[in-house]
């Protein structure tokens, strides 16, 4: 018997599997293959610039995720660990993945979920939090800065790190994860040696984000902006040098500066200076410079003073110590080989002029467009007094420069130095409704985006007694059900719901039998008459349908309703003003409860909220004009916090100074009184007001021996007088 021939030769010679071969539920991110949640979602090309540190990160987390198991990514700021996160749900189809910012208050509620009241009074539903929902989804989900979570909320997470299990013990129910779900978290590396400390340091899959060398953001700005390449060495110099000021071991500063910058920490101000503002600055500078020929060593002095004006927006001017600040101005001006005279120029003595049209404001070299509504315009101007001086003016370039490019802006400065007043005065230009919200210890997050409420039935059947009017009118002829409809309408007026619910009951009926189902008894002959069903457009027939399931709702709510009281869902100021397109303002926004700081954070890079509590799945529309505004006092009080590092790093941050410059404060003065007082007479003003501050840091005391603050608030409230 023969043995068979052993076939040594390949059955495909040189044959290779490509993408092409892959179906559309796998992709291949960098030789690893992961599964795709939804095909609809994803994007073919790469988003990221390809450089060494980039594929090296895109490897270790590729790696990471093909093992299943809890990833924690550890890097400094700006290094891009949410943005690689960011990159793999967009190329594996979970771009709806669920973003949290944690703080050392942030309740396990958030989480895990709660009870909540329903609009049938006496009824209470189970609303589960955000990783209930991610776990039972298997959706993907990102808790920022872990290492900053309470112990509560590290027990929460703990079985959900060990099997894959998330206990609820307000209902005693466990949940196992869905087969896609996936927990990613990032801690920020404040030094070398640091880690995550506690009962979930040893349940992750670290992956350590490395940053881009100096070399590489530079490869990566100049293929991101191209119009700015020629410059781009210049940004990344910047960088270099504020960085290495930071460390208090720049080279090339001099002594003074030394002196100012040794031993500065990284923060300086509770914000960390970071790539993203590299590219920040590079987004602003762009759309200024189109059309300019820029050339390595040949950049026109007007183009460096506006990158430099930029770069001290961008790099300084969260900066609270007024030496330290002028010290890394001057580190950018010897960059961009700003003269001395001109650098005292732009930061002492320019003054941006506020010049409205019909169209548009310009401030400085900044342009907004005007409201469109004359109504609104009309409604939100107020007469109030403004003092145009350098101080404030320059604040209102600087705010009108941000809100160009659509970014989240925090105003951080000590009581009545003129944080408010500056964004109302920009809202009154504009012809922009201001929503101001107050913040503090006891807001919650209805207070923001709206909740279950007891309201009086009349509230409740206007929108509804509304409908009805446009439906019937669009229906049936006004003139020949004359009688009907003032029949309702007195109902209405006396509030007797259940007749009101009963003509309701009574047209929809009619409406059935005319337009929406024939009947067995109409014979064609009446059809042809016009007796039986008639044409309705479908716009009609969908409100008629619509409003059929409310009215069956309300029915059940007035068999429960006592003392003529329901609840509904009220929405809040906040999700009003960002489907009106209105700018908000969150005052003492650091006082905020983490839960309220987190219902937040979806708004602060263009993204929106989801109402989950009344049931939407779908975010709310954001209107294009809707910007957002956050003040606060500096965190060194009692009972004054810092906001969340994930959260503040994504603000666009400028510290307000308090208004000292005698000149300044004679515009201020010279503002109130200048049908009253002379020259002579705001000269003594300001002197005494000058005095007194000095004298309350020195020696006065109130009467429970604090020391009096007396800021611009004071000073205007004197001329007021």
């Amino acid at each position: 018997m023969k043995k068979p021939k052993k076939n040594k030769k390949p059955l495909i010679k040189g044959a290779r599997v490509s993408e092409k071969d892959f179906s559309c539920s796998i992709v291949d991110v960098s030789g690893f293959l992961l599964p795709v949640s939804s095909t609809n979602q994803i994007e073919d090309k790469h988003r990221f610039v390809n450089t060494k540190v980039t594929k090296k990160n895109i490897k270790s987390l590729a790696l990471a995720i093909c093992k299943g198991s809890p990833i924690l990514l550890e890097g400094i700021t700006g290094s891009g660990k949410t943005a690689l996160i960011e990159e793999f749900a967009r190329l594996t189809g979970n771009s709806g993945f669920v973003k949290i910012h944690l703080g050392d208050q942030t309740d396990a509620k958030v989480l895990l979920g709660t009870y909540v009241c329903t609009d049938i009074p006496g009824e209470f539903k189970w609303l589960p939090g955000v990783l209930t929902q991610a776990v039972i989804q298997g959706l993907w989900i990102v808790i920022e800065d872990i290492d900053l979570a309470s112990m509560e909320v590290q027990s929460a997470l703990l079985p959900l790190l060990e099997r894959r299990e998330l206990f609820i013990p307000g209902r005693g129910e466990l949940i196992k994860a869905k087969e896609s779900f996936q927990l990613f978290a990032t801690h920020t590396l404040r030094s070398q040696t640091s880690q995550v400390s506690g009962l979930l340091s040893n349940f992750w899959t670290r992956v350590l984000v490395r940053p881009l060398s100096l070399q590489e953001l530079q490869t990566v700005l100049e293929t991101k902006y191209k119009i700015l390449a020629p410059s781009v060495p210049r940004f990344v110099q910047v960088f270099q040098k504020i960085q290495e000021a930071q460390s208090g071991s720049s080279e090339t500063s001099d002594d003074s500066s030394k002196s100012v910058l040794a031993n500065t920490p990284v923060s300086y101000s509770g914000r960390f200076i970071s790539v993203r503002d590299v590219i920040k600055c590079c987004e602003r500078c762009e759309p200024e410079l189109q059309g300019a020929s820029l050339k390595p060593n040949l950049i026109p002095s007007k183009i460096r003073e506006i990158i430099f004006s930029h770069s001290v927006d961008v790099f300084c001017m969260s900066i609270p110590k007024p030496a330290l600040r002028n010290q890394l101005m001057k580190i950018i001006a010897n960059v961009w080989e700003i003269t001395e005279d001109r650098f005292e120029y732009l930061t002492k003595t320019y003054k941006p002029q506020i010049v409205p049209s019909p169209d548009f404001v310009s401030i400085g070299r900044a342009q907004l467009p005007m409201a469109k509504s004359k109504s609104l315009i009309d409604q939100v101007q107020k007469k109030t007094v403004f003092a145009d001086s350098r101080h404030s003016a320059s604040l209102m370039e600087r705010l009108a420069h941000s809100l160009r490019m659509k970014e989240s802006i925090l105003l951080v400065g000590e009581t009545g130095c003129g944080k408010t007043t500056s964004v109302q005065h920009l809202s009154d230009l504009l012809g922009r409704k201001l929503v101001v919200l107050n913040l503090n210890q006891q807001s919650d997050s209805s207070d923001l985006l709206g909740g279950f409420k007891p309201i009086e039935m009349k509230i409740l059947f206007t929108p509804l007694k509304k409908k009805f009017d446009h439906l019937f009118a669009k229906t049936f002829n006004k003139k020949s059900n004359a009688d009907f409809i003032l029949k309702i309408n007195t109902l209405f007026a006396k509030e007797q719901w259940t007749g009101v619910l009963a003509v309701f009951r009574k047209t929809l009926e009619r409406v059935d039998k005319l337009f929406l189902a024939p009947t067995k008894e109409t014979s064609p002959k009446r059809q042809k008459k016009g007796e039986g069903p008639r044409e309705l457009n479908p716009e009609l027939r969908d409100g008629w349908q619509q409003f059929k399931i409310e009215v069956s709702k309300f029915e059940v709510q007035q068999d429960q309703v006592k003392n003529n009281f329901a609840f509904a869902f009220v929405e809040g100021a906040l999700v009003k003003a960002i489907q009106k397109g209105h700018w908000v303002l969150l005052d003492e926004m650091n006082l905020a409860s983490a839960e309220t700081l987190e219902s937040l954070s979806g708004l602060l890079e263009g993204g929106s909220i989801n109402l989950t509590e009344r049931g939407d799945i779908k975010p709310i529309k954001r209107h294009p004009n809707f910007c957002i505004f956050g003040c606060m006092n500096p965190p060194n009080d009692v009972g004054k916090r810092d906001l969340p590092p994930g959260l503040r790093n994504r603000f666009t941050e400028f510290f307000v100074d308090e208004l000292e410059d005698p000149q300044d404060l004679g515009v201020f003065v010279h503002s109130y009184l200048k049908e009253v007082a002379s020259g002579p007479a705001t000269t003594a003003i300001i002197e005494f007001y000058l005095k007194s501050r000095e004298q309350a840091n020195e020696k006065l005391s109130d009467g429970a021996n604090q020391r009096p603050r007396y800021s611009l608030r004071t000073l205007a409230r004197t001329q007021i007088l």
